[in-house]
């Protein structure tokens, strides 16, 4: 049985559940995404590596500062990264733009 766990907001008194996601039955619109991915190839943990070093693709960690911009940095940071591996090119990719 899940345990479930509530966010309480002491001001408003409003309560949030944190866990216990509730699965969707709807299938998608599109018919494409209406398929079986049962037949992705999986992998064992004996057939993975025991370790895998990033850092060689990571950029700077940028300061968000006071702005709030957390979701943009986390986007632009993945987008980075994914430059940096696939072309080996650093760049910087501003995240007020976004």
């Amino acid at each position: 049985m899940p345990v479930r766990t509530y966010l309480i907001n002491r001001l408003t008194n409003a309560i949030y559940r944190l866990n216990g996601i509730e699965p969707s039955h709807r299938m998608p619109h599109k018919e494409d995404l209406r398929q079986s991915f049962s037949d992705h190839v999986l992998f064992s943990s004996d057939q993975l590596p025991p370790k895998v070093d990033l850092q060689p693709y990571m950029t700077t960690v940028e300061d968000q500062s006071r702005i709030g911009s957390c979701t943009a940095n986390s986007l632009v940071g993945v987008y980075e990264y994914l430059i940096k591996k696939v072309h080996g090119t650093n760049v910087d990719v501003s995240r007020l733009f976004i």
